[in-house]
Parts: C-alpha cells; structure tokens; sequence
C-alpha cells in the first residue's frame, strides 16, 4: 500500500482500494463457488463415513517445471521493465482465482457436507482419518501442530 501511495502518487482512497482489490475479488470468487453446486460430487457417503472419490491426476513433471520456469522469470522481467509491484500483487491474485476456481467441486462438496451435517444433526469422519492421525503422531512435526482437544 505504501508504494503505490508513495511512488505511483495516488491519493489514500485509491490506494487502499488498489490493494484491497485482491482480496475483495478472491472472496467473491469464493462466494460464488460456494453457492454454485459442483458439476459431480467428489465424496461419496457410507454411514458416518465419508470416501473421497476423485480419481487421482497424473503427475505432469513437464507442467511443474515449465510452472516454476516461467514462475522464476517473472519478477525479473517485471524489475527490468520497471512495472510497479501491484503488477506482482495482481499476478498472485490471479493464482489465487484459478486456484478457487480449480477446486470449485471440493469446495461445494466440503460445504455441502457441513450443511447434511447440520441438517441431520451427525458428525461424519473422512474413512482415512485413523490412518492420518497414526501418521500424525509418528512424526514431531505432526505433534508440534497438533490441535489439543
């Protein structure tokens, strides 16, 4: 906020609104998903438990390393072309969007799930979790995180 207040000379108003704009567009895209049901549901229900369905995507080592190739060149070219650091901010909100937008399914089905637990009065566990908590506990790092209940 202070470099586009101090070296684009825009007033507080503009400023503020300049860098609250992110934050503001992510949260309606978050919204919108939110309201919008998915195209197919990605869990499936047995009991109390809950089954994620998804298949598994392939891992594209060529997509990951064209990602961080093109993700290394981009601060660079933005210092060399003397393009403001909103530019940078912006580029990240735009992550940000295809990555709300990308996991539109899970994030209808998750507050799906939270609703059919608030309409049936139950709580529903994921099928793994006993398996995610042993793993939890094997490791120091999982213990250091650990939610004390």
């Amino acid at each position: 906020m202070a470099i586009s207040y101090k070296k684009m000379k825009l007033g507080g108003f503009a400023s503020t609104a300049l860098c609250l704009a992110p934050v503001v567009l992510t949260l309606l895209a978050y919204g919108l998903v939110c309201v919008w049901p998915g195209k197919s549901s990605v869990l499936q229900f047995e009991g109390l438990c809950v089954v994620s369905i998804e298949p598994p995507e392939p891992v594209r080592w060529w997509q990951a390393g064209l990602g961080a190739g093109l993700s290394s060149l981009t601060y660079p070219l933005m210092k060399a072309h003397d393009v403001p650091m909103t530019g940078l901010i912006y580029f990240f909100m735009f992550i940000a969007l295809f990555m709300v937008f990308y996991s539109r399914d899970k994030i209808w089905a998750l507050r799906a799930l939270k609703a059919r637990e608030a309409k049936k009065n139950c709580r529903y566990t994921f099928r793994d979790v006993d398996a995610i908590k042993d793993l939890r506990a094997a490791s120091w790092l999982g213990r250091l995180f650990a939610v004390r209940t």
